[in-house]
């Protein structure tokens, strides 16, 4: 932690992120596609405490002008291991959509998945009940996981159906 003190809303009843992982196996795809969705305010206290500074996330342009603290910050609480291996995830944009934001993200294709490993510890800093849903489409498949203080890696293989 870097900063701010931001006392847990006791209003604010939901602290939830839901993240998309999807792949079709046999496609020439190079890049496979991750979106993370999560409240924009939440967000904002989650940067504001890791920078120390406030910043505005509330529209397009904000967007755009967090993009570096919204990368440093989620490549610190978010890894992807497939088949054992680490992958680095590329940012693609950001959007806002009503009062949350649609982070959209890729990594490269990986040809057929075995293990998929996913650590994803972001907000649990600030809000201790913090859950992370998980959801993966690989070849049709689909995987759904569940992650909060007390877990924070989910891990699901393709191999056995």
């Amino acid at each position: 932690m870097n900063g701010l003190s931001l006392p847990i809303d006791p209003t604010h009843a939901i602290y939830i992120g839901v993240i998309s992982i999807e792949q079709e196996s046999g496609t020439d795809a190079e890049m496979a596609r991750m979106e993370i969705k999560v409240f924009s305010d939440d967000l904002e206290d989650a940067i504001a405490n890791f920078s120390g500074k406030r910043l505005s996330v509330d529209t397009k342009q904000a967007c755009e002008s967090t993009q570096i603290a919204l990368q440093t910050y989620f490549s610190q609480h978010l890894n992807l291991r497939i088949n054992g291996l680490e992958h680095s995830i590329n940012w693609d944009s950001c959007e806002i959509v009503g009062d949350t934001h649609r982070i959209h993200l890729s990594f490269p294709a990986i040809p057929k998945w075995e293990q998929i490993e996913i650590q994803a510890s972001f907000f649990l800093e600030l809000f201790p009940t913090q859950t992370n849903i998980i959801k993966i489409v690989y070849d049709g498949k689909k995987r759904f996981g569940k992650l909060s203080g007390n877990s924070t890696t989910f891990s699901t293989s393709f191999t056995s159906e």
